[in-house]
């Protein structure tokens, strides 16, 4: 079995979307030789925590957790300056955690016979410390992209510190062996702004599901009212208002008060929770705070339809969300508020689970919630899944192109 050292601040028990998507990644990759060895954080009181997420990941499975500054720092006026300069100038970097990690890393690399680096964002200090690891080890790297870094619409960086952004993502780019994005939107905005790099150094693997949690067919015992499902958080410009809007509006019309169930699971920000109250939809609209993924997993299965909430874009969307690959396997209807362009309306149209409608289109969206309404009284909601397209996002099958790639750099 060969070694590579897999970098990445989110990992179980933490759970996350990137932590659930390097869960899968370490949890495959033995099957195709290769054995991850874990760099990741000391894990902090206030994340949420899923111990069951462990038992999921290769038996003696090596993990060696960095401290960060808030972690090490006990002077109160030290820890505050490092919060600081982390929220108000680089939000997404998680920078009092990059000392400890690098020091880490290269104490790893003495120990294991480490062959490969591949390192996951966000945040984006994951592969700030693979760089640095890989500039004094000369390792070949493989940097893992969940989203865009300078192009993502919802990165929230101050003005004066988008220069520095610019510089490490260019540094990141060039030296890395290898670029992987989640879609082909997401790698074309990159390969359109760094031109001088060769197309086949950035690949497409994308986000993913686990095809063991769908082994054995879940029994269903399905509620009085028509249940609508989304998980994952609500934050920036990914507003649940759209859908909240079309349900005011379908309240006043067809009297759905008690017929018809929203159910938001995981965070949901203040000014959304607002909004509900502000569109009276108290009796609709349920927000369950983050559970066991076991148990998110359980509430797909017992909607009629899930909900997928995309922000709107000026271009075509280059953002591919973890849940809607697990939307798809579950096989209930996907009512996708996302671009007609982008990642996640590739992904519904080529699997043929689902509709797609524009976060600006609330008619739209209000129609498609009443066809739904229909169907299901009628005892006809139902969709012809492309099930060869759906295996495309099987992890055991994504981690077969990963290790392929790393095989490519190491032989």
């Amino acid at each position: 079995m060969r070694k590579l050292l897999f970098i990445s601040y989110y990992f179980p028990p933490v759970q996350t979307s990137e932590s659930l998507r390097t869960l899968l990644t370490t949890k495959y990759l033995p099957q195709w030789g290769w054995e991850p060895i874990v760099l990741t954080t000391v894990r902090k009181p206030i994340e949420h925590e899923e111990n069951s997420l462990l038992s999921e990941l290769p038996k003696n499975i090596t993990i060696y957790r960095a401290y960060s500054f808030e972690n090490r720092v006990s002077n109160l006026a030290l820890w505050n300056l490092a919060k600081i300069l982390r929220w108000s100038c680089l939000p997404s970097y998680e920078i009092e955690w990059l000392p400890f990690a690098v020091h880490k890393g290269k104490k790893i690399l003495k120990k294991e016979a480490i062959e490969v680096i591949i390192s996951r964002s966000t945040p984006f200090a994951s592969h700030l410390v693979a760089l640095k690891v890989k500039s004094t080890s000369g390792l070949p790297w493989v940097a893992d992209f969940s989203d865009p870094w300078t192009q993502n619409p919802y990165q929230e960086s101050n003005a004066m510190w988008r220069i520095l952004d610019e510089y490490l993502e260019r540094k990141v780019a060039f030296a890395a062996d290898r670029i992987i994005f989640t879609n082909r939107f997401a790698r074309e905005l990159f390969l359109n702004k760094y031109k001088t790099m060769k197309e086949e150094k950035v690949i497409v693997i994308p986000n993913q599901y686990d095809p063991e949690n769908f082994a054995e067919k879940e029994k269903v015992t399905r509620s009085e009212a028509f249940t609508i499902v989304h998980t994952g958080n609500l934050y920036g410009i990914r507003s649940p208002e759209p859908i909240l809007k079309a349900l005011r509006e379908l309240k006043d019309q067809e009297g759905i008060d008690e017929k018809i169930k929203v159910k938001l699971i995981g965070v949901v920000k203040d000014r959304f929770r607002r909004l509900i109250s502000k569109y009276g939809l108290e009796d609709i609209v349920e927000i369950i705070n983050m559970i066991p993924h076991k148990d998110v997993l359980h509430h797909l299965h017992t909607a009629d339809v899930l909900l997928l909430i995309d922000a709107p874009t000026d271009g075509p969307s280059p953002f591919l969300p973890m849940k809607l690959l697990e939307y798809i396997r579950v096989g209930r209807p996907i009512l996708a508020i996302t671009p007609f362009d982008g990642a996640s309306a590739d992904v519904v149209r080529s699997t043929r689970t689902g509709v797609i409608i524009s976060p600006n289109d609330y008619n739209g969206i209000k129609n498609a919630i009443q066809k739904f309404y229909q169907q299901y009284k009628s005892s006809k909601l139902e969709i012809k899944p492309c099930w060869d397209e759906i295996e495309k996002y099987s992890a055991s099958r994504c981690t077969r192109i990963l290790a392929s790639a790393l095989e490519e750099l190491t032989d």
